[in-house]
């Protein structure tokens, strides 16, 4: 497989943004965690698209999610394999009791 490109919707990056801002004030102990497994998380991806389960709950075809565990957040992908191409559409954490607005 050649190597996938990553791109991000405009809500993820907001959402990115925020939570890293959110992140890096109230978690002292390991401000960077939020960005180290974000990085971690998408060069998964990047290697296995596929192991991400499709998520059921959304209009959008092919969605996949996946859990970050240490930090507790979900990031919400599609996988287009004839562009190459990972895109981000949303990072939601998972006790918020729903999925993203998508």
């Amino acid at each position: 497989m050649r190597s996938l490109k990553i791109e991000f919707s405009p809500d993820a990056l907001e959402q990115i943004r925020a939570i890293h801002d959110w992140w890096r004030t109230h978690r002292a102990a390991a401000p960077e965690l939020l960005r180290e497994e974000l990085a971690a998380t998408l060069e998964m991806i990047r290697s296995s698209p596929k192991v991400a389960k499709v998520y059921p709950f959304s209009a959008i075809p092919g969605l996949r999610r996946t859990l970050m565990p240490r930090t507790r957040y979900h990031l919400y992908f599609t996988f287009h394999e004839e562009r190459a191409l990972i895109f981000v559409h949303a990072l939601w954490h998972a006790a918020r009791g729903h999925g993203p607005p998508l």
